[in-house]
């Protein structure tokens, strides 16, 4: 083996080894308690049991959440999870029991008699219903319903299951809705998958629609949906005491839609099961065998906005016996304090981008060294959230990155401090009143920041690698007034292209932007007029988007553009094939859930760069969003000024402050005001030059590709993905490792790659 190659191997073991822990790779092998049995789930509460028996403890989720800082959290069901220590060492989580959940419609029988005094289905034209056996997930059967569209006046065709009059109509003690469904198509539907049917709550009251779309959905198997009833939709407040029905229904095609829904010759199969409701603050109980042996058990669960964990081993247990003692509710997982900082008085913990920090979010007890990855030419963003127990003003700096000789120097990191805008109405279900973080607003490196007495300050950085960097693991050095907080920057030895992978096209109101940041006098050039075009366009080249211009402000041209919600893929790849056109997906306030739309502020972070890996799955062309500085109103004071979705119409915020829009002619005052939102399409779209390199820089309609795989592991359709934050940076973590492979000859290193990566992935 050459020098040379032994030090790289050299370099690969230390690099694995660093991925191991930020992957938090657990083994069931900790020396304490504050072990976290796996980094794929935040938050957990110890429980002492002591006695034999069964084990039967009450938990009250809500109050959980709020003791968080997540005032308004809903529990996912699905992600709870009993875990055994002994000794300080985490086990495998074992079965359990809940009763939080109550059954309210299986699929065991089919009642659709309105006379029988008891809840009932009802199918109108187009849809029959039937008792299926064969397949189900609880019970003995499922309900199925089989819809073929027949030329009709309607314009809506559904199922019913009537409530009114039963003691199921009043739901105001439950905060979800859970059920099963299995969905299948015929060739003809297939354009219906993403937005499969509509549900409807009749006898909502207090809200202006009992309406919303239909979950996310994967084609050909059980689909686990969850159904937030507080909030329902955009509606803060809803009235449930009184239901009618449930009301699962299709569009059909009409004049009125634009022939965008079901019309002849579609046909689609559902099986419905399981419907449970979930009371997360009510008398339900966890329950399982206690093992004399185990020290403590620790309840690991998560919120209903990271689903995408697997389902648990659920058992029936038994009356308990006895009722243990809990503990303080913890933080951990993806979130963790810095190992090796010198905070002092102050609370310093990492959180990965996409997750949306709130001013109150409770820190972590665990602590990890505080690392981040990127290629060379890439731009690599980290979350750090600080503390302080008094307000305070404390400069914020960043040293050099060391690697030996080799120095990146500080000059290449932007910082920017996370702002907070009001929330007044909520865009769907993800959303909550209140504050909530989306502007980015940028401080020259050793500036002093305000940081406001017992509540979180996050803190933006981003670095941009040089193309001219070796590869290898930089060391450098956070600092926080006199704290100090070490981290580390291994950089990937391949490069990302420096033109965008994925074309786009990103209105832009020039005519404002220059008069407010003084390019423009009542719309006559000044000064530096070009110097601020210039620097405009350099902070689109960050984000590897292209604005549109004065001369073209419109939508691409000579493109078949199609929004989330109307994308007809047989159609488009049809297309694509026989004319070479080039297909491309505009986002617009009307692509509602289940689509990711990276416009809408509340939301997880993950909508946001999610897109361009669902564009890559689908063979999309580009993207288009039709204005990001619409800033009247001001965006500042008014999220929601479109009465359509947070967000919607601005992806950069006016300055606020006269740090910055103060001379044209100074580079300092020329930064824009980006989002978090824009930030993370922005590494969403940097994840797409990841897939397109390790696809041999082609795409292929309906063609095997070396990542399908690998998205697999987190991407089931257009719209059903998971929403764990540390599940996309897992499967791109993968991704460079095979293209760092790619670029070796050595077949120790092969053997590396592939001994540590399968246990990052779960």
């Amino acid at each position: 083996m050459t020098v040379r190659k032994r030090s790289k191997l050299l370099m690969l073991i230390g690099l694995f080894a660093l991925i191991f822990t930020f992957a938090g790779v657990t083994t069931g092998r900790a020396e304490s308690p504050n072990n976290w049995w796996d980094n794929e789930w935040p938050y957990r509460i110890s429980i002492t049991a002591e006695n034999d028996g069964v084990a039967a403890v009450n938990i009250n989720f809500s109050n959980l959440f709020a003791e968080l800082g997540l005032e308004g959290a809903l529990l996912d069901i699905r992600s709870i999870r009993v875990v055994p220590y002994r000794d300080g060492i985490a086990g495998d989580p074992i079965p359990y029991e809940e009763t939080y959940s109550r059954l309210v419609i299986d699929g065991d029988a089919l009642n659709e008699d309105p006379a029988s005094g008891q809840p009932f289905w009802l199918a109108e034209d187009m849809f029959t219903l039937t008792l299926d056996e064969s397949r189900f997930t609880q019970g003995t059967g499922a309900i199925h319903a089989h819809f073929e569209f027949i030329p009709d006046i309607s314009f809506l065709a559904g199922i019913h299951y009537y409530l009114e009059g039963s003691e199921l109509d009043d739901w105001s003690a439950y905060e979800t809705l859970i059920y099963d469904v299995w969905p299948e198509v015929n060739e003809k539907a297939l354009d219906q998958t993403t937005d499969l049917y509509f549900f409807k709550l009749d006898g909502l009251q207090s809200c202006p629609s009992g309406k919303i779309n239909g979950p996310s959905l994967s084609m050909d198997s059980w689909n686990h949906v969850s159904v937030s009833l507080t909030p329902f939709g955009n509606c803060v407040n809803p009235d449930t005491s009184s239901l009618e029905s449930l009301y699962f229904y299709l569009e059909l095609a009409s004049y009125l839609n634009e022939y965008t829904g079901y019309d002849e010759g579609d046909v689609l199969d559902l099986w419905l099961d399981n419907f449970r409701l979930v009371d997360q603050d009510g008398d339900g109980v966890l329950r399982w065998q206690v093992d004399p042996d185990v020290d403590r058990y620790y309840i690991y669960f998560d919120t209903l906005n990271h689903e995408g964990h697997p389902l648990p081993e659920m058992i029936t247990v038994g009356e308990g016996t006895h009722n243990p003692d809990s503990g303080l509710v913890e933080v951990g997982g993806y979130f963790h304090l810095i190992s090796n900082a010198e905070t002092g008085e102050l609370l310093v913990w990492k959180s990965p981008p996409v997750e949306k920090i709130l001013k109150t979010n409770k820190a972590p007890i665990t602590a990890e060294p505080l690392m981040i990855y990127a290629a060379r030419g890439e731009f690599e963003s980290m979350q750090l959230v600080v503390r302080s127990p008094v307000t305070q003003a404390l400069n914020v700096s960043v040293s050099d990155l060391k690697n030996g000789s080799e120095v990146i120097p500080a000059s290449q990191v932007v910082l920017f401090r996370v702002d907070y805008i009001e929330i007044t109405q909520l865009s769907d279900s993800f959303g909550r009143l209140g504050l909530w973080p989306d502007p980015l607003y940028p401080v020259t490196l050793g500036e002093e920041i305000l940081f406001t007495a017992e509540e979180n300050q996050p803190l933006w950085f981003r670095i941009e690698v040089p193309s001219t960097a070796q590869s290898g693991t930089y060391m450098g050095t956070i600092g926080i007034g006199s704290s100090k907080i070490p981290f580390s920057l291994i950089v990937w030895n391949f490069d990302l292209p420096s033109d965008p992978a994925l074309p786009s096209k990103v209105g832009f109101d020039w005519e404002t932007v220059l008069e407010t940041y003084g390019g423009t006098n009542n719309g006559v050039p000044q000064e530096c007029h070009d110097q601020l075009v210039v620097s405009i366009f350099e902070s689109f080249e960050d984000y590897h988007l292209t604005p549109a211009t004065v001369e073209e402000p419109g939508e691409p041209e000579e493109v078949l553009l199609y929004s989330l919600t109307d994308y007809e893929v047989a159609t488009a790849h049809d297309q694509q094939l026989k004319f070479g056109k080039q297909v491309w997906w505009e986002f617009t306030s009307f692509d509602t859930l289940p689509f990711a739309n990276p416009a809408v502020i509340d939301r997880t972070g993950l909508d946001a760069r999610i897109l361009p890996w669902l564009a890559w799955l689908d063979d999309v062309d580009g993207l288009y969003y039709f204005q990001s500085t619409d800033w009247s109103p001001n965006p500042w004071l008014a999220s929601f000024s479109n009465h359509l979705s947070n967000g919607d119409g601005f992806l950069f915020y006016p300055p606020k402050d006269d740090t910055l829009g103060y001379d044209p002619c100074e580079p300092e005052s020329n930064r824009l005001v980006p989002s978090i939102r824009l930030e993370l399409l922005r590494e969403g779209m940097e994840d797409y030059a990841y897939l397109k390199l390790l696809n041999g820089q082609t795409q292929g309609i309906a063609l095997e590709k070396a990542s399908d795989d690998l998205t697999a592991l987190f991407i089931d359709s257009r719209t059903s993905f998971s929403r764990i934050p540390s599940r996309i940076d897992s499967v791109r973590i993968e991704i460079a490792g095979l293209l760092v492979h790619e670029d070796d000859e050595d077949d120790d290193e092969e053997k590396i790659i592939h001994c540590f990566f399968p246990i990052i992935i779960r």
